[in-house]
């Protein structure tokens, strides 16, 4: 008798583990599912100056200016897919995650997306802007773009956005207190050029 109660005991144990790690397991899913709505997209625009300048035995014999506007498309967010069955710790209506760090997850540089300011760009006779001359500059422009997005602090605009969504997602499904952290690190966008 003694080992039969001991026995439901461990059963009635191991059947409430393994329905929550289902229900943890579910909560990943879930929460994955929400992956695009933990984004941020903005645009940047980028203005290039450029001048040419011709020369003839030391003389200036005459230049060209060049004056254009870019635009990148960058999304930054939290890849929730990265998010891992250790991750989540229930217990009870509380919940805490350690999700993901901030990362760039699209950039677009297109070829389209850029305006040649005429009122500011002229050629002279003798020098001029050749198409090279042009991609060449807006090549310039993508690496410093990338560059300059180690430095636009949109982290925390991610991680707001991603706890508010999050938090009211795991409210309705029942959580009372919910603490949401973020592994640390650095948001940049690699420096090679888009194709």
């Amino acid at each position: 008798m003694r080992t039969a109660v001991i026995l439901s005991i461990l059963v009635s144990i191991l059947c409430t583990s393994c329905n929550r790690d289902i229900d943890r397991a579910e909560l990943v899913n879930k929460i994955q599912n929400c992956s695009k709505l933990a984004t941020t997209e903005f645009v940047v625009s980028k203005l290039i100056f450029a001048k040419k300048e011709k020369k003839i035995l030391f003389i200036n014999a005459g230049e060209a200016d060049f004056a254009a506007r870019t635009y990148a498309t960058i999304k930054a967010g939290i890849d929730l897919n990265k998010l891992n069955f250790k991750d989540i710790l229930i217990e009870g209506d509380r919940i805490e995650l350690e999700l993901p760090p901030v990362e760039i997850l699209y950039f677009s540089y297109p070829p389209s997306d850029y305006d040649i300011i005429t009122a500011y760009s002229s050629n002279s006779l003798l020098t001029k802007m050749t198409v090279e001359d042009e991609d060449k500059l807006f090549r310039q422009a993508e690496l410093e773009i990338r560059e300059a997005t180690k430095y636009m602090n949109h982290e925390q605009m991610v991680q707001t956005k991603t706890r508010s969504v999050l938090k009211g997602f795991l409210r309705n499904l029942g959580f009372q207190e919910i603490y949401i952290n973020f592994r640390p690190q650095l948001m940049s966008v690699d420096s090679k050029p888009a194709i």
